[in-house]
């Protein structure tokens, strides 16, 4: 498993302001500071958060996260788009042609 690299030590330092997006893998965010930072009312850590991807995906229908109103979750699809497939279709036939 990927070791979290946003784990409750940078989560407990945030500011306010701060709003943490994951479009990367899940495991890098612990999801269980991630949701202790967003709902303490006392310390009110988090602006809130967008995640595309989660430790464990799909995501269980009855997570915290999902009841909260300052978090935006995807499906894992933040790179489904388009622009993506265009950018991926021209470095993948770049990369052919190079390497030819």
């Amino acid at each position: 498993m990927l070791a979290s690299f946003v784990y409750a030590q940078n989560l407990t330092d945030a500011a306010q302001h701060i709003l943490p997006i994951n479009t990367v893998r899940g495991g890098i965010v612990d999801e269980s500071a991630l949701l202790e930072a967003l709902t303490d009312v006392a310390y009110k850590r988090l602006a809130g958060a967008g995640l595309d991807t989660f430790a464990h995906e799909p995501i269980e229908p009855n997570h915290p996260l999902l009841k909260l109103s300052n978090v935006i979750l995807t499906p894992h699809v933040a790179g489904v788009t388009a622009e993506a497939a265009l950018a991926v279709s021209t470095v993948t036939a770049r990369n052919i042609v190079e390497f030819m």
